[in-house]
């Protein structure tokens, strides 16, 4: 008697449209990050997560490449994004991906770094006034072997890496000459995290005591931007302005340091 031969189903393949979105993805930051026009990249990543979030709602994500993709997509968001991506990477170790553990450690790096804690494994090296850091950086919570099982260089080579960038980095803009308050431009020079810039139509309207009043569009959008004790936080008004740009601009202002603030302000004093 003959045996029949074993039937198994195939393997499903990678989602060509989630292959799209992390090329696009990966293409806005192929050049220098601390040259790029974030006003124009953040929006474009916003319908990349969109669209991502769809595969996934829909099942359409598959293997391993899938999930590491996805995940890269949801790094480049804020807040719970980086959860999510966590879990996505996750979800790529399981199944075989390559990159998996190092986009894992990279994912939970940004997720404590955007909440005000230390990273631990050393994958984020940030561009903040006009110098690369990984500040702040918990270096001995970690052991070298488990960076390296992880796909992580150890801290010699992150040390390494961190110098060579700063040796290459452009140096910073100059500082804005002081003008009359409602007469200046903002451009901000450098940022924290990556470099992010704010559309040149955004101007500054008063600065009093250290708050800013930003506007911009017609009607117009309203930041108010303070500091308070070390934190930036940024109130948006109702109404006008391109939603999109408005939240740009929020998470831009948001993710200042203090000291940042306090130099803008002093440069559009009269």
């Amino acid at each position: 008697m003959l045996a029949a031969a074993p039937v198994w189903a195939a393997e499903p393949a990678s989602n060509p449209e989630m292959q799209r979105i992390f090329d696009a993805d990966q293409a806005d930051r192929s050049g220098d990050v601390t040259q790029a026009d974030w006003s124009v990249i953040g929006p474009r990543d916003a319908q990349r997560r969109e669209a991502t979030r769809r595969l996934l709602a829909e099942g359409q994500l598959h293997t391993g490449d899938d999930f590491l993709q996805a995940a890269f997509v949801f790094q480049h968001g804020g807040g719970d994004d980086f959860l999510l991506a966590h879990t996505l990477a996750v979800v790529a170790t399981k199944k075989g991906a390559k990159g998996g553990p190092w986009i894992a450690a990279a994912t939970l790096d940004r997720y404590l770094q955007n909440t005000k804690h230390k990273q631990i494994y050393g994958t984020q090296s940030l561009f903040a006034n006009g110098t690369w850091t990984k500040a702040p950086y918990d270096r001995d919570l970690i052991s070298d072997a488990l960076r390296l099982e992880l796909g992580v260089p150890d801290l010699a080579a992150q040390d390494a890496e961190l110098d060579a960038r700063k040796a290459q980095a452009v140096p910073a803009a100059a500082p804005l000459p002081a003008v009359p308050a409602g007469q200046a431009l903002l451009r901000c020079a450098s940022g924290p995290i990556e470099r992010v810039f704010v559309r040149a139509a955004w101007q500054i309207q008063s600065c009093d005591n250290g708050a800013l009043v930003v506007t911009s569009g017609a009607p117009p959008a309203v930041l108010f931007v303070m500091v308070q004790g070390d934190k930036v936080v940024v109130t948006p008004s109702q109404g006008g302005g391109d939603p999109a740009e408005v939240k740009v601009a929020t998470a831009a202002f948001e993710a200042m340091t203090a000291a940042q603030i306090a130099d803008i302000v002093a440069q559009t004093k009269p």
